[in-house]
């Protein structure tokens, strides 16, 4: 039988396990963790991206200078918490820090902005992002 310290704890945990835990998703290795959409319109994806994102975000950079670290690149993604269309599509609602909202809210002054981009534009920009951020934005 076991004895010493698997008698107590019982036998140390496996590396299949932890493989295992991770949620299943089109990810490769260099890119653990994005989860990209199946299907994206690049076309779309590509003109939405250069109309409403490209100022800042050329080449999935960011030109802000002390933003600079907030790229669209895969590890800056998964590092800040933006590894799927959904939490893209929230921050493109929500904005952040001088990034703007794109969906519609109230400002300040009581005044409605008007949406820059519709949900579905959103969702199309951010699997386009995603798709980008997999394939190193070559």
């Amino acid at each position: 039988g076991p004895t010493g310290v698997d008698q107590l704890y019982g036998p140390p945990p496996t590396a299949t396990k932890v493989e295992e835990a991770k949620p299943a998703s089109k990810a490769s290795p260099a890119n653990s963790g994005l989860v990209v959409p199946a299907k994206v319109d690049m076309a779309k994806g590509s003109k939405l991206f250069e109309a409403n994102c490209a100022a800042c975000h050329v080449g999935g950079g960011n030109v802000i200078g002390y933003a600079r670290g907030k790229t669209l690149l895969s590890d800056a993604l998964i590092k800040n918490g933006y590894t799927n269309q959904k939490d893209i599509v929230q921050l493109l609602q929500d904005g952040k820090g001088v990034m703007p909202r794109y969906s519609e809210y109230e400002n300040k002054k009581g005044k409605m902005i008007e949406a820059k981009l519709t949900t579905d534009e959103m969702e199309t920009v951010a699997g386009f992002v995603l798709k980008q951020a997999e394939n190193g934005w070559n």
